[in-house]
């Protein structure tokens, strides 16, 4: 079942994001090979390009959000609670979490294609190896990087789904309630967690022993974030237990 959910969700959404993700790429070359010839000669040109490629890329993280939020709305309107409630949040999270996460990665290819030396481009293989030995040097802060940066994400999607559902309860602006409810809820967690997080932290000395400055803070803001999803994935659930079991569903089911 959870399968199946997760494939009608990319099913869903697969068409458009390509066609946009390519659309960023294509003019990122575009973009790239104007710059490199014909910048100095055709300043409009080049304007005008730089203009496109720049609305592709508001586009493209613009869009990713909006499908997550519409696609989201839509299962709460046709949800299925014979299915369990975790298969629900799931089969909507892991899609959602590609495509956001796949909509970073298109933009910041596309800012490398533009903004990359030709040397670079040249030389990438040393480049890249370069790149990887550096973080190497760093030791745990690449894994620690690499993990607060998909729990935060993951946490961003789910502090959505919170914020749509408590919305949805509501008979009148659903939309105005669920943006109260995520500036609020965010803005109480970050302070909650991440000053208790700290705290207990230094209290315990963790971030003393820490060898990088850098580490320490990675360490407090992953933690920090995996409570605030936590949360947020126990708003959902409860709001849909309090949905099935609702006397209108209950009559629906009869």
């Amino acid at each position: 079942m959870l399968g199946a959910l997760i494939k009608n969700e990319f099913k869903a959404t697969v068409r458009i994001l390509f066609a946009i993700y390519g659309s960023l790429i294509l003019f990122a070359v575009l973009n790239r090979l104007l710059v490199r010839n014909m910048a100095r000669e055709e300043g409009l040109i080049a304007l005008i390009f730089d203009s496109i490629y720049i609305m592709l890329n508001f586009a493209v993280l613009i869009l990713a959000l909006f499908l997550i939020v519409r696609r989201f709305i839509l299962g709460l309107r046709e949800i299925d609670f014979s299915v369990p409630i975790n298969s629900i949040v799931i089969g909507r999270l892991i899609p959602s979490f590609c495509w956001a996460a796949a909509s970073f990665f298109v933009v910041g290819l596309g800012a490398t294609i533009v903004g990359a030396d030709s040397w670079v481009v040249e030389d990438f293989p040393l480049e890249l190896l370069a790149f990887f030995n550096t973080f190497q040097q760093q030791g745990i802060l690449l894994p620690l990087s690499v993990l607060t940066g998909i729990a935060t994400l993951i946490a961003g999607i789910l502090g959505f789904y919170s914020a749509l559902t408590v919305g949805f309860l509501m008979k009148r602006a659903k939309f105005f309630w669920a943006l109260l409810f995520y500036l609020i809820m965010n803005y109480a967690l970050s302070i909650l967690f991440f000053s208790s997080v700290d705290m207990i932290a230094r209290g315990l000395g963790i971030v003393d022993d820490m060898a990088n400055v850098e580490a320490a803070a990675f360490t407090v803001i992953l933690i920090a974030t995996l409570l605030q999803g936590v949360v947020h994935y126990c708003i959902i659930s409860g709001v849909f237990k309090h949905m099935r079991n609702s006397p209108s569903h209950q009559q629906q089911q009869l």
